[in-house]
This record gives structure tokens, sequence and C-alpha cells, in this order.
């Protein structure tokens, strides 16, 4: 009996062992050579997701720890972009019947018109003003040349002429030699339209500190300069800017008198795109 059980109790050990061979090599075995091939393709992609995130790290210092207090900051730069555009687009502001001019045809009939009487008006304002327009002034004010794209940009053209001027004037730089219109600039506007830049050159001859007053009034609405600015035909002034300056002395026995050379630009953003070309009636 003892030998029997004996047998068994070792084909039994046998068996089991046995078994568990078989299942190492047909499983356990497998299973780790999986793990193992695995464990490199997610060290692999972990590897690369780290390189990933150095290569694409977000701006500014951006993390989603701090990504709440970041979102606030740039809102905020945002409404002060927002409110910077508005500030920009009133000062750079066209008058309501020199808009509407814009949006209707062109007549030349009417431009000429206005033209003359404008070139009177001027001349008979710095008289007022105890300031000298030479011919060259008023006959610097913008004419139609047929090679104009769109010749309804003549009325920006006398609008911006009539108040750089009228500032001239008001500023009591002395005599206003020389007003010629320069060829047009258009550029893309941080606003989604093109930008018309229209450049004016200006010749004055006169004392230096009048001339510092007309450059502090040019980039200054007809509003920001106040009321004498008004009673000046100031009223509906915009923005004008300074693109090039040249001055020096122009008499040897007063030293307080320059003459000047200025190129002034008038700049406007149209509110829509431009549609087609305006025929002259």
């Amino acid at each position: 009996m003892r030998a029997g059980a004996l047998q068994r109790q070792t084909q039994f050990l046998l068996l089991a062992a046995l078994a568990a061979g078989m299942g190492y090599f047909g499983g356990l075995r497998p299973l780790k050579e999986r793990i193992r091939s695995d464990q490199a393709t997610v060290t692999n992609l972990w590897f690369r997701l780290s390189a990933s995130n150095r290569a694409l790290a977000l701006p500014g210092g951006l993390t989603p720890e701090n990504f709440q207090e970041q979102s606030a900051l740039w809102e905020k730069r945002l409404a002060a972009c927002r409110a910077a555009e508005k500030e920009i687009r009133d000062r750079l502001r066209i008058p309501e019947p020199v808009a509407r001019r814009l949006r209707k045809p062109f007549f030349l009939i009417d431009f000429q018109t206005e033209r003359q009487a404008l070139a009177e008006s001027l001349a008979a304002f710095a008289k007022k003003q105890g300031q000298a327009f030479s011919p060259g002034a008023t006959n610097g004010l913008p004419v139609f040349t047929g090679e104009e794209s769109d010749p309804r940009r003549l009325w920006l053209r006398l609008f911006f002429s009539e108040q750089l001027l009228r500032a001239a004037a008001w500023a009591k730089v002395g005599a206003v030699q020389t007003l010629q219109q320069l060829p047009a600039i258009e550029s893309a506007a941080p606003f989604g339209r093109a930008a018309v830049e229209l450049p004016m050159y200006l010749e004055t001859r006169g004392d230096f500190d009048r001339l510092l007053d007309l450059i502090h009034a040019l980039p200054r609405s007809g509003a920001a300069l106040g009321e004498s600015a008004g009673a000046a035909g100031l009223t509906n002034k915009p923005a004008l800017f300074l693109r090039r300056l040249f001055v020096a002395k122009s008499s040897p026995t007063n030293p307080g008198e320059v003459r000047a050379q200025l190129t002034v630009s008038g700049i406007f953003l149209p509110k829509s795109r431009p549609g087609k070309e305006a025929r002259v009636r």
C-alpha cells in the first residue's frame, strides 16, 4: 500500500511540475515578453511626449496651474487693445458730410466749385490771423488730373488740406509758401481694412516757437485743441501725422526765424471694403 501511495504521489508531483512548466512556457513567458515589448513602446512614447511638450511649450509661461490667471490677464489686454482701437478711430474720424461724398458719385463741377470757394475762404482766414498764404499754398489744393483710381478721394485730400492750412494759420507759423499733394500710400490696417494715407508737403517760414505749436497741434483733434481751434474752423479736425521735418535758419539777423519743410499725412480708415471704382460725372 505504501509503495502504491508513494508512486501515485510521485506521479501527481510530476504531473504538477509538467503543468507548471507548460503554463510558464505557454502563458507566462510570452506574457512576460509582451510586457517587455509594451514597456519599451510606452517608454518611447513618453520620451516623444516630453520632447513635444518642450518643443511646443506655450509662450508667456502659461501652464495648467496658472491658466485662469493668465486668461484674465489676456482678457484685460484685449480690452485695452479694443479701447485703443476706438480711440484711434475717434481721432481719425471723418466728418459725415465728407464721408457722405465718398459714398456718392463724383461730380467734377461740384468739386471744382468747392475747391475755389475753399481757396478764397482759406486766404481770407489767413489774412484775418495776420498770416500770409503765398499763391503756392492755395494753388496746392488737390485738383482733378484724371489719373486717380477713385476720384472720390479728392474730397478726402481737399478736407485734409483745408485742416492743415487752417492749423498753420491758427498756429500763426508766418508765411505758408507751398502746399503740394504727394502720392497716396495704401497699407494693411490693424482693423482688417486697407488704410489710405494721403501725404502732403508743406513749406513755411516764420517763428520757430509758432512752428512748434503747429507740430504739437497736428496729432490732436479739434476738440482737444479747445475753443480757439473751433473758432479757426478746426472743430472737425482729425489727427494728422508728421512723417518728415526739415528745419533751417532762414535769416542771419533773426535767429528765431526758420524755414521748415514738413510732410504731413491724413489717414482714412474705411468702414467697409471699397466697391467699384467711381466714375467722373
